[in-house]
């Protein structure tokens, strides 16, 4: 599905709806460029990712989909588990 031109959040949800593991900001960055999720990302595609998830987190709270797991590094609230091994799901 190349070219979509999501929202910025919306980007980040579906690059994370697949990722196995938490990601760090860059890496969800470079996956919405390969992705083709946004047509035009900037100058600092990463710095864009993790403001968006900062700001979710810190005006939605627990309504944010995003949940720091630690220092740069983020997943979805819903779907990620430390005692599940969503590879075998």
């Amino acid at each position: 599905m190349p070219d979509q031109d999501l929202s910025w959040k919306d980007a980040i949800k579906m690059v994370l709806i697949d990722a196995v593991d938490p990601m760090h900001y860059t890496d969800i960055a470079d996956q919405i460029i390969e992705r083709g999720l946004k047509t035009e990302v900037g100058a600092t595609p990463a710095a864009t990712v993790s403001s968006t998830i900062t700001v979710s987190i810190n005006s939605e709270q627990e309504r944010s989909p995003f949940i720091r797991i630690s220092r740069g590094y983020y997943a979805l609230r819903v779907s990620w588990s430390p005692f599940v091994d969503r590879r075998c799901s």
